[in-house]
């Protein structure tokens, strides 16, 4: 039986994701009906990234979630 090839994990496909929750915050993923946001990204300071979709999938929310904590990290200085 052919060994299958391991899978690319979370850390890799999006890399922005884990350092900011092993750094500087926590990510959350789920429509909330007060701000209208589906994907954000926050800190003690509060919300440093939210968007509000709609996504086809959690996969693009996840994706378009990475793309803003990234381009936050680098607006901020924060690595």
């Amino acid at each position: 039986m052919a060994r299958k090839k391991p899978t690319e994990g979370a850390t890799e496909r999006f890399p922005h994701v884990a350092r900011w929750c092993n750094k500087h915050g926590r990510i959350e993923l789920g429509h909330d009906w007060r701000d209208g946001l589906f994907a954000r990204a926050t800190h003690d300071g509060g919300l440093a990234w939210g968007g509000e979709g709609p996504y086809a999938t959690i996969d693009d929310a996840l994706r378009a979630l990475d793309e803003g904590i990234k381009a936050f990290m680098e607006e901020h200085g924060w690595e």
